[in-house]
């Protein structure tokens, strides 16, 4: 057993380097979703993105033209605050609208176009575990440095999302900061979107976050904590995949519920004790 599972290491190492690399950038986005009390809207939007692909891939539009175009729409989807404009119209209800519409959207473009099956592999299960060597790069020199610009501007994007009127006072560029943010925000959940699909990177966006502040009494150690818990989880759940022959993305979404529970447990009864 031993021996298989060693060559099956070897065989899916590139699965288990993105899903390091997709889950800790992930995780830093999901602590400013949780920020803005917008861990909902983590669930819809990579639903949005993915809709978003499958109707730029049925256009037979370009890869990168297709990213381009749904990071564009993903950006301008945080940004837009109906809910202040028009009555009867609440954040909840505009991001549930967006996650059905998606959904539904998405499943109907695919039954249209007899692509049903490939495109419900994209939206809920991903490709990790036939990650490719162009995965990685672009996980490690795209995602992982835009984690750590939103790490490195921490502090003014905390002030931001807290306490806006503050961060006006002291002559920040409240807006021009929050479409940044958004903007970066887009960036990491489209780039990982592909290769652990909607259901997994709804999960690194949720339980790391949860995880890191059921543990850390500072906000910089959230920041630490939560893509290590993530770099963790995500690689036990490629593993638990691969030995049990389990699909990857309910096998990671098992291993970080699990991550979030034992760090709640471990808060209650230790640290809090």
């Amino acid at each position: 057993m031993n021996e298989s599972f060693t060559e099956l290491t070897k065989f899916f190492w590139l699965a288990f380097a993105v899903v390091a690399c997709s889950g800790a950038a992930l995780a830093v986005a999901g602590i400013y979703l949780h920020q803005r009390r917008g861990l909902f809207l983590g669930a819809a939007l990579p639903q949005i993105a993915g809709f978003g692909l499958v109707l730029m891939s049925l256009s037979g539009a370009g890869e990168a033209l297709s990213v381009l175009v749904v990071l564009a729409f993903c950006t301008a989807f945080l940004a837009w605050k109906p809910y202040q404009n028009h009555s009867g119209v609440t954040l909840e209800a505009f991001i549930g609208t967006g996650f059905v519409v998606a959904m539904a959207g998405s499943l109907l473009a695919l039954s249209l176009t007899h692509a049903e099956a490939h495109g419900q592999g994209l939206l809920f299960k991903g490709s990790i575990l036939a990650a490719s060597a162009d995965d990685l790069m672009m996980t490690m020199f795209l995602s992982l440095p835009l984690a750590l610009l939103l790490i490195v501007l921490r502090r003014r994007f905390l002030l931001i999302n807290l306490i806006p009127l503050q961060a006006q006072i002291s002559g920040i560029k409240v807006r021009t900061y929050e479409l940044f943010q958004f903007f970066l925000l887009s960036a990491i959940i489209v780039i990982n979107l592909k290769t652990l699909g909607a259901m997994a990177t709804f999960g690194f966006l949720l339980f790391p976050c949860l995880s890191a502040i059921s543990l850390s009494t500072c906000v910089s150690g959230i920041f630490w904590l939560a893509p290590a818990i993530a770099f963790v989880a995500g690689l036990a759940g490629i593993a638990l995949a691969i030995v049990f022959d389990l699909p990857a993305g309910p096998s990671l979404i098992f291993l970080l519920a699990l991550s979030w529970l034992l760090a709640r447990n471990f808060s209650r009864f230790v640290i809090r004790r």
